[in-house]
């Protein structure tokens, strides 16, 4: 007997579904961050070390390797910028603007971990072959989640960055193009 092979619903195309995520994404967080873009607010960043950043944003590149932190009475070497999405970010914006950077990555870095964080859980859903809906849902749900966003908006995205990059790595177990053998 032979087995179907077309879904039981429609689905839209891939390309299509991630531009949609993408807007529902970037306009929800964009309403939630509006004040974000005023000149002189930075919210939604009391742990981010905006004094740390700015004093090392002259040589950020320099800094992955370690830098002297004098913030204490002797100093101590500590390791530099992390070599992770944040530590990059952090580095790059710092090398384009010295000045601006440091505030820039103060100013997006809750919202940048939150929309990756919904990007991820959308790209899940859709590869554990969810209604598209339900992917779009999904991924809102878990970038509004109360616990990634109060994290996010303390200052530490880190962790909805760390979760965005455990629900990309079970999308990549979820393929459907990997074989599993029993």
């Amino acid at each position: 007997m032979p087995v179907e092979t077309t879904p039981a619903f429609p689905t839209l195309p891939s390309r299509r579904g991630f531009l949609f995520m993408f807007f529902c994404l970037f306009a929800t967080l964009s309403i939630l961050f509006h004040k974000s873009f005023q000149s002189d607010q930075i919210l939604f960043s009391n742990d981010g070390p905006l004094g740390a950043v700015r004093a090392q944003s002259d040589h950020a590149l320099g800094n992955l390797g370690s830098y002297w932190q004098d913030l204490n009475w002797l100093g101590e070497e500590v390791p530099g910028v992390a070599c992770d999405l944040s530590g990059f970010l952090v580095a790059s914006l710092c090398t384009v603007s010295p000045g601006f950077g440091p505030v820039l990555f103060a100013k997006i870095f809750a919202p940048f971990g939150l929309f990756l964080l919904g990007l991820s859980a959308w790209f899940l859903f859709r590869q554990l072959r969810f209604r598209p809906w339900v992917c779009v849902l999904g991924g809102l749900a878990a970038a509004l989640n109360t616990m990634a966003f109060s994290t996010a908006c303390w200052g530490l995205a880190v962790w909805p960055l760390s979760w965005a990059m455990n629900l990309f790595a079970i999308a990549a177990l979820a393929s459907p193009s990997i074989r599993h053998r029993i």
